[in-house]
């Protein structure tokens, strides 16, 4: 997560400092200084270039695990930020994972402190899937991906974030994130990629098979994607990935695996905007 505020820590003392709109020279200057505002906490803050406009501005992160055990900036202390469990039954449709894994990422760098709007549309109808084995493939939020064979026709699964996985959810649909250590395509052009934090180290992500079929162009581009991740590497740059798929076991790993179109964001960026150069 982004932050607005920081806790100074200097000769002068210790103080709390709005950073919200610092300049890259004013953070030079404050260079381990600057730790998370959470009380006792000493968590260092380092500066980060924001993806979305190159670079141009910046903000303010801090590697969860250097946070204290009860601090509030803490990923899974974050009120409202972590969810303990996902429903397997029901069937989950690629504008729901879509949505999902846009507002994950928007959660995730939504500066700490800054209130959300809340929206509402009224009311609205749920297109239920009765009708020709074709049609009860596609309820509101597009065509399903996963819980065909769910008793509960027609009931969205609800997906959450994990902060680490374990066996315990294998079958589950589930949101997550992090800095890209690794990632390669193997010989069947399947993209796989790997954590860098330890919280994941038992995982991988996997653009599969099962993304293939559903969505055979994309998985073509992605050849693209990894050049895209190898450019950023080269230039020393963080390449961050949120994503919301289905847990599994793949060759007796734990994977997460891909299944809707957008279900991916590599540093915000959705395949579109790799393959069509709008970054």
């Amino acid at each position: 997560m982004k932050y607005i505020e920081a806790k100074i820590i200097d000769e002068s003392g210790t103080r709390i400092m709005n950073i919200e709109h610092m300049n890259e020279k004013q953070a030079e200057k404050l260079e381990g200084k600057m730790f998370c505002p959470g009380e006792d906490c000493k968590a260092p803050l380092y500066l980060a270039h924001n993806p979305k406009d190159g670079g141009k501005t910046i903000f303010f992160k801090a590697t969860n695990e250097k946070h204290i055990e009860d601090c509030q900036y803490r990923n899974e202390n974050y009120k409202g930020s972590i969810g303990t469990k996902t429903s397997i039954n029901g069937v989950y449709t690629e504008g729901q994972i879509n949505d999902y894994v846009r507002n994950l990422y928007k959660d995730l760098n939504t500066p700490q402190g800054e209130k959300k709007k809340k929206t509402s549309n009224g009311t609205k109808k749920r297109k239920d899937t009765t009708g020709t084995d074709e049609e009860k493939y596609v309820i509101r939020g597009g065509r399903i991906v996963s819980g065909k064979d769910s008793e509960i026709e027609g009931n969205k699964g609800r997906m959450s974030r994990r902060y680490s996985e374990s066996d315990s959810d294998i079958g589950a649909q589930i949101g997550v994130y992090g800095d890209i250590k690794e990632f390669y395509l193997d010989n069947y052009g399947q993209a796989h990629i790997r954590f860098k934090e330890d919280r994941n180290a038992n995982i991988e992500v996997l653009i599969g098979q099962v993304y293939k079929n559903l969505n055979p162009q994309e998985f073509g581009w992605l050849d693209r994607v990894k050049i895209y991740f190898d450019n950023l590497i080269a230039d020393k740059k963080t390449v961050s990935l949120v994503a919301g798929g289905l847990v599994v076991k793949y060759n007796e790993q734990l994977t997460i695996e891909l299944q809707a179109k957008y279900s991916y964001r590599i540093n915000g960026h959705i395949i579109l905007d790799i393959v069509r150069g709008k970054i």
